[in-house]
């Protein structure tokens, strides 16, 4: 999928970087991702300072709670004319406001944040507020105006031999690369952080960095050794509380077990990464949450999740004016309405989704696109319609690599023939002197390799023949023990029906005796008759046969579910036997000696018993039992 995957891949790490310039009063200091700042008592400093604890607490918790802190901050500083806390103030506000989405609102209090802070003479939080602007370009995908931003503030930082600002600087960096797959210059700059951030004693920042490694990794296809690394971290993050940063970290685990082909799995992580981003109101990251499980639901073929999962997602977007990930639903709404045959619907959401990503030049939802419309317009039969955006998926793919590369390789490659006919023009009178030698060479080789391509076929028309009878045996093999195995169930389904039928006469000579009983209670013989009427009933032998055909049918079935659920009895041994078998109510009755409504109640207490609820399928669950 080219860019637009690897974007959407490490989109949930886009933020990872803006702990580092949260900063804090000194109050907080010890704050894991907080970067001090400094503050000159005021006429109510202590004021200032709560405002100020206040809003760091309820940044991770309840976002929006978090920028009213930085509204009364900065109302209290300006009636005080401190500067400041104005600037403290405007740039808490900033970071509240990029935490909610809102990018433009945010990037104004960096600027006027700057501003001050350089006028006060402070590098540090002027380098701070330059890097914050970085971040909101790079979340914008205006990569050049984030690289230099972040430059300014590298360079602030190195003047001032501030290592810990140095390696967020280059963790910065390496992530800007990766988006970008400049793989190498990317594990470069992770590394050098990672080395800044140990050298600080910074964990969580180290982990940051490790990140960066593993998403190298991940480009690099090696999945295993990422996801180790991304639940090192998922684990530090867990154990820290910091749930904002845990929740990108699951993503990835999410997509790297789904390039595992371990869905189920990759869905549990992505919905927790969900719930935390929607618990926080973290809007930009439930945006890329949403946005990677729409494309799981289509994965698991679970294609009426995927649609209403879109739908959610194009809302979100739609109210946060984010683009791309309008596209992304419209292009999964389009997959998935496509997997559910409504073909209409799935060309006016892809052609929707095209439109938008011609607009904003995003190329790889074009190609997305072009291959589902001809997907769907062939379903609906207009085969024309269907051949030319197969044509324009085509098109795009090859254009992927870009109009000046191909003018760059058909360049070299012009350049490159020149030089052979040049050379082949000045070896050609040596080539004439060995052409004798080269073409006895020549037919021996060819005399040789038709011999082995002889060999060759023979050999693999062997081994074929050999496949294809060991195959036909194991052919007939199977099919004999399938009819052997298909005579036995209908012997064992007879056996049951003769004795569900043999019940059946016992009973009515069972009634007709009790009632010659109630007008003649002295006959003995009629009781004796009773007495073995009910005996015969009760007898065990024809369950005895019974057991012995039903397990020769049914190999170790009674020692499966007997190793699961110890507590079954004898008589729930034989209802699952005949629900197995799928012998009726009525008929269970009848060979069990019992009445329908003892039926019903066996059945209850056999649902107890193996701990099934009223809405699941009691034979359902027994034929998982082979």
């Amino acid at each position: 999928m080219g860019k637009m995957v690897l974007r959407r891949f490490i989109f949930s790490i886009r933020m990872v970087s803006v702990a580092l310039v949260l900063v804090c009063c000194t109050q907080k200091a010890s704050k894991k991702k907080s970067l001090e700042t400094v503050t000159t008592p005021g006429v109510d400093s202590v004021q200032a300072h709560e405002l100020i604890r206040l809003w760091e607490e309820a940044l991770s918790q309840n976002t929006e709670l978090s920028k009213t802190y930085a509204e009364d901050l900065l109302n209290l500083a300006r009636k005080q004319k401190d500067s400041v806390f104005i600037a403290k103030g405007l740039q808490n506000l900033g970071i509240s406001e990029f935490y909610l989405g809102n990018l433009d609102i945010s990037q104004q209090h960096y600027k006027e944040a700057a501003g001050i802070y350089k006028k006060l003479g402070d590098q540090k939080q002027e380098g701070s507020m330059y890097y914050n602007s970085a971040i909101n370009f790079k979340q914008q995908t205006q990569y050049d105006s984030a690289f230099a931003y972040n430059s300014k503030a590298s360079a602030l930082f190195k003047k001032l031999n501030d290592t810990l600002r140095m390696g967020a600087s280059y963790d910065f960096a390496a992530g800007i690369h990766l988006e970008l797959s400049n793989t190498r210059e990317s594990l470069e700059y992770a590394q050098q952080a990672a080395r800044m951030f140990l050298q600080v004693g910074d964990t969580l920042r180290y982990m940051d960095a490790l990140t960066k490694i593993a998403d190298n990794q991940t480009f690099m296809r090696k999945y295993s050794l990422a996801l180790q690394t991304y639940r090192e971290v998922a684990q530090s993050y867990r154990r820290a509380n910091d749930f904002y940063y845990l929740a990108p970290v699951l993503l990835k685990i999410g997509s790297t077990l789904a390039n595992l082909k371990q869905l189920d799995s990759a869905v549990y992580y992505t919905r927790e990464a969900l719930q935390i981003n929607e618990d926080g109101n973290y809007s930009y990251n439930t945006l890329s949450a949403l946005d990677a499980l729409g494309d799981l639901y289509n994965k698991q073929e679970d294609y009426q999740k995927a649609a209403e999962n879109s739908r959610k997602l194009m809302e979100l977007a739609e109210a946060q004016n984010a683009v791309f990930y309008k596209v992304n639903a419209l292009m999964i709404l389009g997959e998935a309405q496509l997997k559910l045959k409504n073909y209409q619907a799935s060309i006016d959401a892809l052609t929707e989704g095209l439109n938008l990503a011609k607009s904003n030049r995003i190329s790889a939802n074009q190609q997305r696109a072009y291959l589902y419309l001809a997907q769907a317009y062939e379903e609906l039969g207009a085969y024309n319609t269907a051949l030319a955006n197969y044509k324009l998926y085509k098109q795009s793919d090859d254009s992927l690599f870009g109009v000046e590369s191909q003018r760059n390789f058909d360049q070299l490659r012009t350049e490159y023939e020149t030089e052979k006919k040049e050379q082949q023009i000045g070896i050609q009178q040596k080539e004439i002197a060995l052409l004798e030698e080269k073409t006895a060479r020549q037919q021996l080789q060819q005399a040789l390799l038709i011999g082995g391509v002889v060999l060759l076929l023979l050999l693999f028309g062997a081994i074929t023949y050999g496949y294809i009878q060991k195959n036909r045996a194991k052919t007939i093999e199977s099919q004999a023990i399938a009819q052997k195995l298909a005579f036995k169930d209908k012997e064992l389904v007879t056996h049951v029906l003769h004795l569900a039928k043999k019940n059946e006469a016992l009973e009515n000579i069972l009634q007709q005796a009790q009632q010659v009983q109630e007008t003649q209670d002295s006959q003995r013989q009629t009781k004796n008759l009773i007495r073995t009427i009910s005996n015969e009933l009760q007898s065990d032998s024809y369950w005895e046969d019974f057991t012995r055909y039903y397990e020769n049918v049914h190999k170790d079935f009674n020692l499966a579910i007997q190793s699961n659920f110890p507590d079954l009895t004898a008589n729930d041994l034989r209802l699952i036997a005949l629900l197995k078998m799928n012998i009726s109510s009525k008929q269970i009755s009848q060979i069990l000696h019992i009445s329908p409504e003892g039926v019903k109640k066996a059945r209850y207490r056999l649902r107890k018993k193996l701990n099934l609820s009223t809405t699941d399928s009691l034979e359902s669950f027994l034929h998982q039992f082979q």
